[in-house]
């Protein structure tokens, strides 16, 4: 690589508030060493409260366990890993601001994929915390089916979102899109 570039990405990254980030293939042992940095990162946050640490260390984490999960079990890109088990590949990161830490992720998704999965996020954009809670304890009690992801998941992130949840959809081949969403959580409880 390009050493001006690496410097202009860690410049980037830098003013962005970008904590953490990884690009390649979501196989189980990387989502584990991710998170495992991640709780060291935020238990090292300036917070007072341990009550309150504690609190929002579970939100981030269970945003970023389901993001991963999703990426691990539905990027129509796949790459093998150790073991020969496909697993998908996609982006995460991680920044924060004044006021927010964002868990943000990407992924391919058959562009068939997408107009299902724009109307779950824009439903979930519009559901209030009670109804999420309500809609989420609703679906937890259903059979599992053969779903193909944005169900459970998208809801989990979206009740423990403090702001709605932003995502966007860009087209990469005739065939392809990259899937991304972000999910925000507020530094003051």
């Amino acid at each position: 690589m390009n050493f001006d570039d690496l410097a202009r990405q860690y410049g980037e990254m830098t003013e962005k508030g970008i904590l953490m980030s990884f690009k390649g293939a979501f196989a189980q042992p990387i989502i584990v060493e991710i998170g495992q940095t991640l709780r060291s990162k935020i238990a090292a946050q300036p917070i007072e409260s341990i009550t309150e640490r504690t609190l929002l260390m579970k939100k981030i984490f269970a945003v970023f366990v389901e993001l991963a999960q999703n990426v691990m079990f539905y990027s129509a890109e796949q790459e093998l890993d150790e073991y020969g088990k496909e697993c998908g590949v996609g982006i995460l990161v991680i920044s924060e601001n004044a006021d927010t830490y964002c868990v943000s992720s990407g992924n391919q998704i058959a562009l068939g994929d997408e107009k299902p999965i724009r109307a779950r996020c824009e439903a979930l954009r519009t559901l209030s915390k009670d109804e999420l809670k309500e809609r989420y304890a609703e679906q937890r009690r259903l059979p599992r089916g053969g779903s193909k992801g944005a169900g459970l998941g998208f809801l989990d992130i979206a009740r423990r979102a403090d702001l709605p949840l932003e995502y966007a959809v860009t087209p990469l081949s005739s065939d392809r899109a990259l899937f991304m969403l972000s999910a925000y959580i507020a530094k003051q409880l």
